[in-house]
């Protein structure tokens, strides 16, 4: 984890051991700011089964993460091109998936 963004993991990691992790969350940041340091273990720690601290790095969610090449079925990115904005088949194609039953029953990360 980058120093600068420690303090954010942080205050989110303490907010979902307290149960106040808020429903939805918009993350953003400018290129090369090592955002993906921040969002993929936040995202890990959202996803697993049997979380309370920590990804228990043994659920069906927990391996999937360790399985790079497949992806986790329940976490999508959205990264902005060239224009700087979400195009609206992007959202159009998140509001479907969103709609359906999350893969392995938990949570759904965008």
């Amino acid at each position: 984890m980058y120093p600068w963004l420690q303090k954010t993991y942080t205050k989110l990691l303490e907010s979902y051991q307290n149960n106040h992790f808020p429903q939805s969350l918009l993350i953003c940041a400018d290129e090369g700011a090592g955002i993906a340091a921040l969002t993929r273990p936040l995202a890990r720690l959202l996803l697993c089964l049997n979380s309370e601290a920590a990804p228990c790095g043994v659920c069906k969610s927990c391996e999937r993460f360790k399985q790079e090449e497949a992806g986790h079925p329940d976490l999508t990115f959205i990264t902005l091109k060239e224009e700087k904005q979400i195009k609206l088949e992007v959202v159009q194609n998140l509001i479907k998936n969103l709609t359906q039953t999350s893969y392995l029953g938990g949570a759904r990360v965008v």
